[in-house]
């Protein structure tokens, strides 16, 4: 049955969206959906191509203009060396991602970027907003963005674009399907075991020698107590709130990004192998900022991603190899979350001390000024 279920995860998903597009009744409370609303309007609109083979190849060509438009973005905001970093960096992913819609709000996430770089923040809080539409994690961005803008004018456009947009979603969200439309998707249909490949998981299989069982197209072990691992959500969704805020200046955009979505990912029951495009714009951005440590450091999470992928059914096996090449995957996936966030604190304080500084040296010339006169 193992192998039977991991011999072809791509068609698994694309079976998941097929049963979702076909769903009659109202989603969420007629049937169970894990995504947010205009991910489950993009199913239903991909599913008037009327077969699951359809769909399929559907789902194939959206995510190569995702792909596409990212690269673009790059090309056009921070030149061809940027561009030719992701197409290189994502080229192993392809495989992967074209059965999933994970480029969707990467490629928002990425234009809000550059919409911020180009001054239009009002756009850019669009942006975010309809990428959280698609996968709740672009929304962590906003608080980013807006320490990236030095004037409150443009805060001001940012939060109202972001605010405005994503209240109409929610509101035509809570129309169709109340509360319990997003208790779906944060509990991802309910789920009470951990995904096997997430970093709790992971460690709790070790520890504990739990056998894999399939939850809501997943394999997960059973978690001793939910409440410590909701505990550990809620406090990586905490600090990543925090570290987005502390990154003040574009120094620290690359490094809050990955820090910031990084500590989402490692506090969640749930680490699914697409998971690391939302990290990977912001590997390119770290290059080009000069950071390549951090660059090197995603790459490489994305790397050990793709193997373990590949090893997939010999991880549910348990195999020494495949478990030992997962454990470095999550090892080095928080050691990278760990620079970043060491790296964003640091700028954080050497800004608060410039600042000090010169409103130091403002007074102190304001002071000898009035003597003078």
């Amino acid at each position: 049955m193992v192998a039977g279920a991991v011999a072809q995860p791509a068609e698994l998903d694309i079976r998941r969206f097929w049963e979702i597009a076909q769903s009659p009744g109202r989603p969420y409370l007629s049937y169970q959906v894990e995504y947010p609303p205009l991910m489950l309007a993009l199913f239903k609109l991909l599913g008037l191509t009327g077969s699951m083979h359809g769909l399929g190849a559907v789902v194939a060509v959206v995510n190569a203009f995702a792909d596409a438009a990212i690269a673009v973005v790059l090309l056009r905001v921070w030149g061809r060396r940027a561009a030719l970093i992701w197409l290189v960096a994502a080229l192993p992913l392809e495989q992967l991602l074209l059965s999933r819609l994970d480029l969707v709000p990467a490629a928002c996430a990425v234009a809000a970027v550059a919409a911020v770089v180009r001054r239009r923040p009002a756009l850019a809080g669009v942006l975010l907003a309809v990428g959280a539409g698609f996968k709740l994690w672009p929304a962590l961005l906003a608080p980013l963005l807006w320490n990236q803008l030095p004037d409150r004018s443009g805060r001001r456009r940012l939060a109202g674009g972001f605010v405005i947009t994503a209240g109409l979603i929610l509101l035509g969200w809570l129309m169709l399907a109340g509360p319990q439309g997003i208790v779906e998707v944060v509990t991802l249909r309910g789920a009470h075991g951990v995904q096997i490949e997430s970093v709790s998981g992971s460690v709790i299989r070790v520890v504990t020698g739990a056998h894999p069982f399939d939850e809501n197209e997943a394999f997960r072990v059973a978690a001793p107590s939910w409440v410590p691992l909701a505990g550990v959500s809620a406090a990586g969704a905490l600090l990543a709130l925090v570290v987005c805020w502390r990154s003040r200046g574009p120094a620290s955009l690359a490094a809050g990004w990955v820090g910031a979505v990084g500590l989402l990912i490692v506090s969640s029951s749930v680490f699914s192998p697409q998971y690391v495009v939302w990290l990977l714009p912001a590997a390119v951005l770290a290059w080009e900022q000069g950071e390549r440590r951090i660059c090197w450091l995603v790459i490489a999470v994305a790397g050990l991603t793709m193997l373990d992928a590949e090893w997939y059914a010999a991880v549910l096996a348990g195999s020494p190899t495949a478990t030992g090449v997962l454990l470095l995957r999550n090892l080095l996936l928080l050691a990278t979350v760990a620079v970043c966030v060491i790296r964003v604190l640091d700028d954080s304080r050497r800004t608060a001390v410039a600042r000090r500084l010169a409103s130091a040296a403002l007074t102190g010339r304001a002071h000898q000024l009035r003597r003078l006169g």
